[in-house]
């Protein structure tokens, strides 16, 4: 094998072909280097641009993979895998709407190819456009019915349009074709969660691990599945490798890392405890901080997301509650979701000490004053847990965590005052349209827009006597403040609340209403109305 260094001296042509050697055998780095020395004698060889721009992406450089396979592009416009190539890499960066334009011109200068028909099928899937993903998909496996991406592809679309069976078909054929393929083995896992055979889903998540035990998304999709499932010991260990998964939706503090650990003795210590997932995580899990303060802390710092800031001063374990670094010292941190795994927590030793979270008095009074003498019960209602618009993710979730207010018009029967706390798009539009009608639903009092804070949200719930609500930030503020919460809760339940339980070891006044089958909120609503037509 002749030395890189060597190579640069030679024909382009054979540098071309030690750089490819080194490329298949995964040296990525050395081989790259090749084709840089190739570009700098010749800057529009083709080949050269193609191939680095292929190594980049490997590397996941991608703003440099997209930079080289434009050049390539600049020499031969329509050339197809450069154009596939550059689709692949515009829809790693979530570039949509671009990848579908280079595929698009890549699949009508190659309409047999595998790669590019597989391509376009995930981005179709992106795009939430399942039915356009299945085309190509079922195209890639006409072209080659020995390749399983195609059939990986193929049950892909089937699962997120609700045909799990099928889906499992397609990804049990994959692992036939390459018994190894730890996507499939991966997917099938989830197929299993979603069908809640969750000793199955732990054990096809364990398969793909010992073919892919690097993958860092396998430990942490297992660990939502052994927490929901109880195994809290394995779960909470598993979880810790969320931090190795890029995927994973974090916010990035600093130079900040978990420097407390569970056999070290915080007794003296400042410790910054900060969040590092949604509102209600924070909201949930504060209440670790109470047992490093039980464990002797001398000062416990906590770094929450500002929306959160003015509510989380009620909290008596908690010295201060900060929103950035400013000019805070520390001696040690730990972020509030590893905490469950640091402490040891089970499910009989989840930390419930009941309510934590208090109203602030004065906000509270003048609601109570505002709504005046109780004449009945008072309840607040929240249906939808708005749009994340920066979180595409999430969107088929919310879809399915999200109910419709129009189902709630039987509740005008009810001798009860609702109250909306919905906050966000398009629940707070959906109220604002019905009150404008006459939707033949209950009165639903609305004064969200005075409601500026989660702690303005705390001073009005203080003064209700039931918050129903979805699977939102809202249940766990209400919740956390001891306060009956009903939270309407879908068929593929979030790990918090466990698979067959109607409680919460997490809150004692919490009851799960959950979908007896996906979908299925006229189940779930006509049981809240049975039991709050009961309720005093």
């Amino acid at each position: 094998m002749v030395h890189p260094l060597i190579a640069r001296m030679v024909d382009p042509a054979v540098k071309l072909k030690q750089a490819f050697d080194l490329h298949n055998q995964g040296k990525l780095h050395e081989a790259s280097d090749i084709y840089r020395d190739v570009i700098k004698q010749d800057s529009k060889n083709f080949s050269a641009l193609l191939y680095l721009g292929s190594a980049e992406a490997d590397l996941r450089n991608w703003q440099n993979a997209y930079e080289c396979l434009s050049k390539a592009l600049d020499v031969q416009p329509d050339e197809p895998n450069a154009l596939n190539m550059r689709a692949n890499v515009l829809r790693e960066c979530g570039k949509y709407d671009l990848a579908l334009a280079d595929a698009t011109r890549a699949v009508n200068k190659a309409p047999e190819s595998f790669d590019v028909n597989v391509n376009l099928s995930a981005i179709y899937f992106c795009m939430n456009d399942f039915e356009s993903s299945l085309t190509y998909a079922q195209k890639a496996t006409e072209i080659k019915p020995d390749n399983p991406d195609g059939f990986l592809n193929w049950g892909n679309c089937l699962k997120e349009s609700g045909n799990t069976e099928g889906a499992l078909e397609k990804f049990r054929h994959c692992v036939e074709l390459k018994p190894n393929h730890h996507g499939a083995w991966s997917n099938m896992a989830t197929c299993y969660k979603d069908l809640y055979q969750l000793d199955l889903a732990i054990e096809h998540y364990t398969t793909a691990i010992t073919h892919a035990p690097t993958d860092a998304q396998l430990y942490y999709n297992r660990a939502l599945v052994r927490i929901m499932h109880g195994d809290y010991e394995n779960g909470w260990r598993d979880h810790e490798f969320r931090w190795r998964y890029k995927g994973f939706n974090t916010p990035v503090l600093g130079d900040v890392i978990n420097s407390w650990k569970g056999d070290m003795d915080p007794t003296g210590k400042t410790i910054m405890v900060w969040y590092e997932q949604g509102l209600g995580d924070t909201i949930q899990f504060c209440r670790y901080a109470k047992m490093l303060k039980d464990r002797g802390a001398e000062k416990i710092l906590l770094w929450v997301q500002k929306p959160l800031k003015e509510l989380l001063t009620c909290l008596p374990f908690v010295d201060e509650v900060i929103t950035e670094q400013g000019d805070h010292t520390w001696d040690l941190t730990i972020s509030l979701m590893a905490l469950p795994f640091e402490m040891g927590t089970t499910v009989d030793t989840i930390p419930n000490f009941g309510a934590y979270i208090t109203a602030n008095k004065d906000k509270s009074a003048a609601w109570a004053e505002r709504l005046g003498a109780k004449t009945k019960p008072r309840v607040g209602l929240v249906w939808s847990g708005g749009l994340r618009l920066d979180q595409p993710n999430l969107w088929t979730t919310n879809q399915r965590r999200n109910t419709k207010l129009h189902l709630f018009q039987k509740f005008k029967d009810l001798d009860v005052e609702l109250y909306s706390l919905q906050k966000g798009n398009p629940g707070e539009q959906e109220l604002k349209l019905f009150v404008n009608t006459d939707w033949g639903g209950p009165k639903i009092i609305n004064y969200v827009d005075d409601l500026h804070t989660f702690e303005d949200t705390a001073a009005l719930i203080d003064n209700l006597d039931l918050v129903i609500s979805v699977d939102t930030s809202t249940a766990h503020l209400a919740a956390a403040m001891g306060k009956p919460t009903w939270i309407m809760n879908r068929w593929d339940t979030c790990w918090r609340w466990f698979l067959h339980r109607q409680d919460s070891p997490w809150y004692d006044t919490v009851r799960l209403f959950r979908q007896p089958t996906p979908g299925d909120w006229e189940t779930v609503i006509d049981k809240v109305h049975q039991e709050l037509a009961k309720f005093k």
